[in-house]
């Protein structure tokens, strides 16, 4: 999808997700938020960890293949994640 950004009016594209994962301890439910501006790609993700008892959340944000240019003569793409969740002691399912 895209848009205006109505900070600086430039357009944008975006997207969101819906994810289900087994993990070893139970299963994630991700709400995830893709964003696009320039040369700037940015995922956000809201994780919701379950055991049988208990809710664990987490949080991820990620730059994406960023152009990192040095001397004019060459470009490389950087990307880089940033993790935040909780989870049960020992991985254990049953575990509070």
């Amino acid at each position: 999808m895209q848009g205006i950004n109505p900070i600086n009016w430039k357009k944008i594209y975006w997207n969101f997700s819906f994810m289900h994962y087994l993990i070893s301890f139970g299963f994630d439910n991700v709400a995830g938020f893709l964003y696009k501006q320039d040369e700037i790609n940015i995922y956000l993700a809201y994780h919701n960890y379950f055991n049988y008892k208990n809710y664990f959340p987490g949080l991820e944000i990620e730059l994406i293949d960023y152009p990192f240019k040095f001397n004019n003569d060459y470009k490389i793409f950087i990307s880089g994640t940033i993790q935040l969740w909780l989870q049960p002691q020992d991985q254990q399912f049953t575990n509070i």
